[in-house]
């Protein structure tokens, strides 16, 4: 079982240039000076490897490229055909993106590899039923077209070099199943579409060698198991996929899983301590001005010992290749924080991995 995390991680400071810096990430020009716009891809490539190197540290073996910004606006920027208007998203042709165009994070990686060696990179991409939630219109259509543009920024950001490779793709879908979305009706044809789309996707990573995984906040909707090219599944501590029904759905289709065993909203945290709003309010403002470390809400060990020695126990360590936090930690208090929770996370998951070999 190998420690793998969801991705996003709190943004360390200038966060202007370093979104300015991502916007320029593989352009033509970007080494022909040592203007601003060098100065900000410069800055853009060293937070990404600083936070990928951070997380490798804290033990996670097969960490997501560092997420400092939005998620969604980050792949819509780079698609061609596709305009922002006051109200959404719409697609103003054929979608498609510039030769080569890879995810600017995976760019910062590739480029920077030696500072990071032996990497075993998980790529995640923003899947298509979350995208176009973005848009004003809709159609099924628009679910395969984003599909087969995400397959490509995929495919052209995995690499394979001697000082570090990308491993595992990962589909993250965290709209898909939270909110009644009808156009993923049964027998309906967004939910062929979708269904096509995150196959499509799956499919590029698969026949270049990549396992494939996708990310889901919730499972009530079974669409997912019906994706031959998805190869591991991953939800929210709560979620019924960690429940028995799944046992039989593993043996039925070759599924595994990737256990979500710690939660990852500090506000979630904060609810499942029993605070109420008001004390929830307060302890933030106490955080922000330094009269508490957030860190000593964080989930205990015993917590999160529990969570994994259950799903071990229902599942089979055999269908349990990855083990992490249950989502990113975009929300927390300070980076600081979220990295220590990653580094306390990955050691009970080692800790209770060590015991089993002993065992066996």
């Amino acid at each position: 079982m190998l420690v793998s995390d969801v991705g996003s991680m709190p943004v360390m400071g200038m966060e202007a240039e370093f979104l300015e810096g991502a916007k320029l990430s593989q352009s033509l020009t970007q080494y022909t000076g040592y203007g601003n716009g060098f100065k900000h891809i410069q800055f853009f490539e060293d937070q990404v490897i600083r936070g990928l190197s951070d997380k490798m540290i804290a033990g996670i073996d097969v960490p997501t490229y560092p997420q400092f910004r939005d998620m969604s606006t980050m792949f819509l920027s780079i698609i061609k055909g596709v305009e922002k208007t006051r109200s959404g998203y719409i697609a103003t042709g054929k979608l498609s993106l510039d030769p080569g165009r890879m995810i600017p994070e995976a760019y910062a990686v590739r480029s920077n590899l030696a500072r990071v060696s032996g990497l075993k990179l998980k790529l995640c991409v923003t899947g298509p039923h979350t995208l176009s939630t973005y848009f004003s219109v809709r159609p099924p259509e628009l679910l395969t077209e984003l599909g087969r543009v995400l397959a490509e920024v995929m495919a052209n950001s995995i690499f394979r070099l001697d000082d570090g490779e990308t491993v595992i793709v990962s589909i993250d879908e965290p709209t898909f199943g939270l909110v009644d979305d009808p156009m993923l009706d049964i027998g309906s044809r967004g939910r062929d579409c979708l269904r096509s789309a995150w196959e499509n996707i799956a499919h590029a990573a698969k026949s270049r060698g990549l396992e494939t995984m996708i990310h889901l906040h919730s499972t009530a909707d079974s669409l997912m198991w019906e994706v031959p090219s998805l190869d591991i599944l991953s939800s929210h501590v709560n979620d019924p996929l960690y429940d028995q029904p799944t046992k039989r759905l593993l043996s039925e289709t070759g599924k595994r899983l990737s256990a979500g065993v710690a939660v990852s909203s500090f506000d979630d945290i904060l609810r499942n301590l029993a605070y109420t709003p008001e004390e929830i309010g307060a302890i933030w403002r106490r955080i922000e001005s330094s009269q508490v470390d957030p860190a000593s809400y964080l989930e205990s060990h015993t917590v999160i010992r529990k969570r994994l020695d259950r799903v071990i126990n229902l599942f089979g360590e055999e269908n349990i290749p990855y083990a992490g936090p249950e989502c990113g930690f975009g929300g927390h208090p300070t980076y600081g924080c979220a990295l220590f929770y990653l580094g306390k996370i990955a050691a009970t998951i080692k800790e209770r991995e060590a015991l089993g070999k002993g065992l066996r």
